[in-house]
């Protein structure tokens, strides 16, 4: 359902937030990172589709 750009931007988002100078932002804020996970799983989930 998602366009490719989406997809682009999700994974970026995700690289980002999981490097290592954000480490720890993301340990800080919970909610963030659950969103992050959550969008990590929907971006899988399109993929495997294709």
């Amino acid at each position: 359902m998602l366009h490719k750009v989406s997809n682009y931007s999700v994974l970026r988002y995700i690289t980002c937030m999981t490097s290592q100078r954000s480490r720890p932002l993301r340990i800080r804020n919970q909610s963030l990172y659950r969103e992050t996970s959550r969008l990590q799983d929907l971006y899988r989930r399109t993929t495997m589709k294709q």
